[in-house]
């Protein structure tokens, strides 16, 4: 079943299907989408493109004239592309999916697909991700810390949310959360420890400094909230959570708990609350499930109203 669309997070509900697409396009353009990607010559100069997945729950493709084409390989053998017309951007952009899937690789096992690519986008108000792709505006490709954030996420978003699915809208936060945390886990390891706090005081001190409207939690369904509800509550405060869970255990056991999070996921059809649970249980070996319910539901009750920096 396809639900109505919600813009600030995931909104495709939907069973796993494979695909095999095919579009025919004049020479001079480039197309990115879901799936491994093939362009063959065409008569008249024209190019067609093949698209080919399995298994995947959203399938999205785009097409461009102005785009010029980065490409490397990682370390894993991933192909990695970026189409972009800001001059330079496609070097950086290779550079951040690059140490993004290192990182990823090490901490949650081989990246879930073969192709990775980066594309600009002249619609994307927000970065925007399906299996195998991620839509930038021009604003944010220019902006390097707002690329490297949005690659980051993007590329944990392809382990936990896509190849390990959660319920995009019902349980967004199950993929949001997580990811962002280790989004900001990659600028640690990749720029230290004080650009990880500032990065990470960029994510929370705004939500920190509300009260939630509404009765609006971190686990709310996403159609019940604003774009900026979102934000602030499931982004934001759900940051919070997966922090605190960090800091008690140690970011090796979070890493450790993602890990087999993930794992879960590839078990079965689709991951809920009760699997993170269970992932941190089996990588501490203690019971996280009354501490996880109690930052999720009460996080004002923990932290004063006007917090000037959070560690």
């Amino acid at each position: 079943m396809l639900r109505a669309p919600v813009s600030f997070t995931r909104s495709a509900e939907t069973t796993e299907a494979d695909y095999a697409v095919t579009l025919t396009l004049p020479a001079e353009y480039l197309a990115c989408g879901t799936g491994n990607v093939r362009a063959d010559d065409a008569e008249g100069g024209a190019r067609t493109w093949t698209f080919e997945a399995e298994g995947v729950r959203d399938f999205a493709l785009s097409f461009g004239r102005r785009w010029r084409e980065g490409r490397d390989t990682s370390e894993s053998g991933v192909t990695l592309r970026v189409l972009t017309n800001v001059r330079g951007a496609e070097k950086r952009a290779l550079v951040a999916a690059g140490d993004a899937l290192r990182l990823c690789e090490a901490w949650l096992g081989a990246f879930p697909l073969d192709e990775l690519t980066v594309a600009q986008s002249d619609y994307a108000v927000c970065p925007r991700s399906f299996p195998g792709v991620l839509w930038i505006s021009e604003a944010d490709i220019r902006d390097d810390a707002a690329l490297k954030s949005a690659i980051r996420f993007f590329v944990a978003q392809q382990y936990i949310g896509y190849a390990a699915w959660t319920e995009p809208v019902t349980d967004a936060w199950l993929s949001d959360a997580p990811c962002t945390y280790l989004a900001l886990l990659m600028e640690e390891a990749l720029e230290g420890h004080d650009a990880f706090l500032k990065a990470l005081n960029a994510v929370v001190l705004d939500p920190l400094n509300i009260t939630v409207p509404g009765g609006l939690t971190v686990t709310s369904d996403a159609r019940d909230m604003s774009r900026e509800e979102y934000e602030l509550i499931t982004i934001g405060r759900g940051t919070v959570v997966m922090h605190e869970m960090a800091s008690a255990m140690g970011s090796d056991a979070f890493i450790a708990a993602m890990r087999l999070f993930y794992e879960a996921g590839l078990e079965k059809d689709v991951l809920e609350e009760a699997d993170l649970v269970r992932a941190f249980d089996a990588a501490t070996g203690g019971d996280w499930e009354a501490y996880l319910t109690e930052w999720l539901f009460n996080v004002d009750d923990y932290l004063a109203q006007r917090v000037e920096w959070y560690e």
